[in-house]
């Protein structure tokens, strides 16, 4: 059997896209991630009375940029409702097998759009139940139309979507298939209740909590393991309490309660009485999104002097000075005393990040933590601050950003913040770093198929380095930018080597199939420089690539 010039009609094609999606009500604000779909989607519409059977698989890559709009929530998705998005790449791979009552497979493969969805009403003569609000083409290469059904993480780069394609033909396949599974009812999400029990837990007698356990609720829908991720307390004044736990484990069907105890000692540091959780995560076991709830509200307002004392506090005293322990000019390192008062004996570590000057400018890549085992008494523990990241910070330093104390299971005891050094240190005092990135010098497309396909395996950038001390360094991309500043995620991509006193050229690969991926066409670069120990010692910014680039000069991976 042959089927000649079949169209799909518009609203058999929007069918398809239906069948897996169903409508909500709330109203939100949010931004989508840049994401990747996979999907696949069973159904059946009916044409000039014969049933035609379909199963789609998607895959490919999409990059969103969002311009002003609100959305809603559809199916715990956002939509967006009053504006655009703009469409900046992608790249799809949809094979679809149609199935007529005769069973004879009919298969499509789409490629690729660029364009702009505009969201428009749905008009109501459509005979069929429509969403108010419709992802539609504005221009493009192919009459595409994209609804989104699941966000994934931001990095993670996945969701799920459903294609529609309007015009279309498609090619007949003289091939004979069994019967196709039938649809599947859509499954209730698990989700989190928003209620909580929570009370104090005095584990050792003395009539202060160790802990404040909350019992979360969690509806479940299927049974298997999930994650339950309490992020944080606030006092009424909403003053944040950074204390939080996890659990992970085997959830039954139907209503159950995650009890999670939260550290006492860390709740009496911050000194605020809490009266709700900032907020509750919960993931299934793959680490997928389920649901988020924010500012739950707890039984009752805890005093923070009802939880138990830290074994461990900050007293307030710092020592600083410049450290030379070379024969370069210039302070190497930048130590800095903390002192500490201990109650109970134990491992605790002290960390310290960042600097200020007196204008409040910051240098973030002034950093250190170290872990001790200190008796009971009074400690002073030393810190180290990299003398050469300071230096080309360009800030002349006069505070500490923050100093923490924690203890062996890295639970915060203690905070101070904004702690004044006993003097300014002007950032020329500090040893400038032993070598400095001098430009960007060649950039080159390479093909190592054998033989040449013609399309380029990796982007090579030659980097010219320029080192004074001879020694190890790393040198990595931090960004890969197109023409509009839209990032391309290479920036993993980095080299260490040894270098000589001199000017040496270090090449840096990128991976062609990240290029094509995003199907953004790269115009200028980023790159940062750290020494042996990774400490930051310099970068460079948006250096135009001296060749331009198309992304599709390079090879895909599949």
């Amino acid at each position: 059997m042959k089927m000649k010039g079949m169209k799909i009609p518009i609203v058999a094609a929007l069918l398809m896209t239906l069948l897996v999606l169903s409508l909500g009500t709330a109203t939100t604000n949010a931004r989508p991630p840049d994401t990747k779909m996979v999907d696949t989607v069973v159904g059946s519409f009916s044409i000039d009375g014969t049933t035609v059977y379909y199963v789609s698989h998607i895959t490919g890559i999409m990059r969103w940029i969002e311009e002003p709009s609100d959305y809603v929530e559809w199916n715990n998705e956002m939509i967006p409702v009053d504006g655009k998005i703009r469409v900046v790449s992608s790249s799809l791979q949809h094979e679809t097998t149609f199935q007529d009552d005769n069973r004879v497979s009919m298969s499509t493969v789409g490629n690729k759009y660029v364009g702009t969805l505009e969201i428009i009403p749905v008009s109501s003569e459509f005979p069929i139940p429509l969403p108010p609000f419709m992802p539609v083409p504005k221009d493009g290469q192919m009459n595409v139309h994209y609804i989104i059904k699941n966000f994934g993480e931001k990095g993670a780069y996945k969701y799920h979507a459903v294609i529609k394609y309007d015009d279309f033909v498609p090619r007949i396949i003289k091939e004979k298939y069994l019967p196709p599974p039938k649809p599947q009812p859509p499954q209730q999400a698990t989700y989190l209740t928003g209620v909580v029990q929570d009370s104090g837990i005095d584990t050792d007698g003395d009539s202060k909590y160790d802990y404040l356990e909350v019992s979360v609720g969690v509806a479940v829908a299927t049974a298997g393991t999930y994650t339950v991720t309490v992020d944080g307390l606030m006092d009424e004044s909403r003053n944040r309490i950074d204390v939080g736990e996890t659990y992970s484990g085997y959830l039954n069907r139907g209503t159950q309660y995650v009890d999670i105890r939260l550290y006492g000692p860390t709740i009496y540091a911050h000194g605020y009485n809490p009266s709700m959780i900032s907020v509750i995560f919960l993931f299934d076991d793959n680490y997928n999104w389920l649901d988020i709830k924010t500012d739950v509200p707890l039984t009752g307002v805890y005093f923070y002097t009802d939880f138990d004392t830290p074994p461990a506090v900050l007293t307030g005293t710092i020592y600083d000075e410049g450290v030379d322990a070379d024969d370069v000019v210039g302070f190497d390192y930048l130590e800095i005393g903390v002192e500490v008062e201990v109650y109970e004996a134990g491992i605790y570590g002290v960390e310290l990040y960042g600097l200020l000057d007196e204008y409040d400018n910051h240098i973030y890549d002034a950093w250190d933590k170290e872990f001790q085992h200190l008796e009971e008494g009074t400690h002073v523990v030393s810190l180290q601050l990299n003398g050469p990241s300071i230096y080309i910070s360009g800030i002349s330093p006069s505070a500490v950003n923050m100093i923490g104390v924690r203890n062996e299971q890295n639970l915060l005891l203690g905070l101070m913040d904004r702690v004044a050094l006993s003097r300014t240190y002007d950032y020329t005092e500090f040893e400038a770093p032993g070598a400095y990135l001098a430009g960007l010098v060649t950039c080159e497309g390479v093909d190592t198929d054998d033989p040449p396909n013609g399309l380029f395996d990796y982007l090579v950038i030659g980097v010219a380095v320029m080192q004074t001390q001879q020694g190890v360094y790393f040198v990595e991309i931090s960004g890969l930018f197109d023409e509009e500043g839209n990032i391309i995620p290479v920036w993993s991509q980095g080299i260490t080597c040894s270098l000589l006193p001199g000017l040496e050229i270090v090449p840096l690969y990128i991976d062609g199939s990240l290029i094509y991926m995003f199907g953004l066409n790269p115009r200028s670069v980023s790159l940062s420089l750290y020494d042996s120990e990774h400490n930051f010692i310099g970068g460079i910014y948006d250096i135009p690539l001296p060749t331009l680039y198309d992304y599709t000069q390079f090879e895909p991976r599949f």
